[in-house]
């Protein structure tokens, strides 16, 4: 018994690690798209309630049923059920709320990029080239 409630411990924090892997992609992709970070952060946060509360939903039967077998089903349905529950509130309150303050642009070696055209690689020289060609 305590094997599968751990088991489902495990299971709820995959999704949940899941669930706020999506969400992060979802809000670098508004920024590219060229949103604040704040407000891309709302946004993102806006649009994924539905699809994180239905896969916690799902469980639902499981821990409802009635008949002779969810004896075995039960607990861990349920356990999956809060921690998917949970999770899901502390992936649409506290993540988009520190994400802003954690996600800063950053270019390898410490350049800030502010000197480099438009389709080239900051720290590149334009001298390095072989046959016209940047390398």
């Amino acid at each position: 018994m305590v094997s599968r409630v751990i088991l489902s411990c495990a299971a709820a924090m995959g999704i949940a690690i899941l669930n706020g892997v999506v969400l992060t992609s979802y809000i670098r992709k508004l920024e590219r798209a060229g949103l604040d970070p704040r407000e891309a952060a709302t946004r993102a946060a806006e649009m994924r309630p539905q699809p994180a509360m239905m896969t916690a939903l799902g469980f639902l039967p499981m821990a409802l049923s009635a008949s002779a077998g969810p004896e075995v089903q039960r607990p861990p349905a349920t356990v999956v059920i809060g921690g998917l529950i949970s999770a899901t509130l502390l992936t649409l309150v506290i993540l988009p709320a520190i994400d802003p303050f954690v996600s800063r642009p950053r270019l390898p070696f410490g350049g800030n990029g502010a000197d480099a055209a438009p389709g080239r690689i900051p720290g590149r020289s334009a001298a390095r080239t072989r046959e016209g060609q940047d390398v």
